[in-house]
């Protein structure tokens, strides 16, 4: 076997956020890379070639990246999320989710669609839509560190949504705004080319603006009749996907993005977020086998590991991203979480990125 896994992840949140094969196989459409080539990206992820092929088949975030460094030597571009994102609307087509938005009576509909199901492609960012005055927002919620992939994430999510707009209302959405977090690329000229709008950078948060009103543009192949058909169908994979720990789910993604934003990630914080009462929350996560206090961890320990895999943040930055005031309080919460310090867990990092 190798190391390489055979089996299938079903469990949403088994080792953190996940990816669709679905997904998977978008991005490889999208590269016309051959057979071989993608077999070989495959492998460097640690996965069998026929790991993509079983229904519900998904892969954690970091198989997914894996997989993407595996295939950016081929593709050789810089803007690869930004491309891949703007050719989304594409490659999305005959996929259940395409189809409900084609068939939802108006872009609100649509859009609360792609938004709700949004964890059966990926689960690792969460859009929002919101109303500020005369604009409809769209946040993306879930990039939580500046880093390379924390850019090419933030920038395909926001042209994969721009694009999905463009293409069910046949470009009839104009985009006001784009904005991201992290800092100015070199070159800005291909942003302008995939948005067709001004892009802010080191933005307070990521971030789509166009028209309040376009919310309310009707959509030309609006089928009631088809949208609740495939409604019932995405529904029945969601709630297979986060059967076992629906609180559960809901809890990490509030603490999540707390997390992203700095705010309060206490019990009744959260508690509050999801709409209940803190020893409710309590009760609801003891009955799915886990606690508020272990999810708390779990995320914490999930976005530590992340920042430190990716190696662009001190400690002492992370410690203070996750809310630890001093370094050493961070550095005792971190082995109680994995059995190491973080200084041990960044030196094998970086010795197996130079086996």
């Amino acid at each position: 076997m190798d190391g390489k896994r055979r089996g299938i992840m079903t469990d949403a949140r088994r080792g953190g956020s996940t990816v669709s094969a679905d997904l998977v196989r978008m991005v490889m459409r999208y590269t016309a890379i051959s057979p071989a080539e993608k077999a070989r990206a495959l492998r460097a992820a640690g996965l069998e070639a026929h790991a993509l092929d079983a229904p519900g088949a998904r892969v954690s975030t970091g198989e997914f990246d894996a997989i993407l460094a595996g295939l950016r030597p081929a593709l050789e571009d810089p803007f690869f999320g930004l491309h891949f994102g703007a050719a989304f609307g594409t490659l999305m087509e005959g996929h259940f989710l395409h189809a409900m938005m084609m068939n939802s009576a108006d872009v609100r509909r649509a859009l609360e669609i792609f938004f709700r199901y949004h964890a059966l492609m990926s689960d690792r960012v969460r859009p929002r839509l919101a109303e500020e005055g005369s604009e409809a927002v769209i946040t993306v919620i879930g990039v939580t560190v500046p880093s390379a992939i924390g850019r090419q994430l933030a920038e395909s999510t926001a042209s994969m949504i721009v694009s999905v707009l463009r293409r069910i209302t046949g470009n009839a959405v104009a985009v006001i705004a784009v904005r991201f977090r992290h800092e100015a690329p070199p070159e800005r000229g291909e942003y302008r080319k995939v948005f067709n709008t001004s892009v802010e950078f080191g933005a307070l948060r990521n971030e789509i603006r166009f028209a309040h009103e376009a919310l309310a543009r009707p959509l030309p192949f609006a089928n009631a009749g088809a949208r609740e058909a495939l409604a019932r169908y995405a529904q029945g994979l969601h709630e297979k996907l986060y059967a076992r720990d629906r609180w559960a789910h809901a809890t990490l993604e509030a603490i999540d993005a707390a997390i992203l934003s700095g705010d309060d990630r206490s019990l009744k914080a959260v508690a509050r977020t999801l709409g209940t009462g803190a020893r409710t929350l309590q009760n609801r996560l003891a009955a799915e086998g886990t606690g508020f206090r272990a999810l708390r961890d779990r995320a914490l320990s999930e976005t530590a590991e992340g920042c430190m895999t990716r190696g662009e943040m001190s400690l002492c930055e992370i410690a203070l991203l996750l809310g630890f005031s001093e370094q050493s309080a961070f550095n005792r919460a971190f082995r109680k979480w994995t059995g190491s310090t973080p200084g041990e867990f960044r030196k094998r990092g970086s010795a197996k990125r130079h086996e």
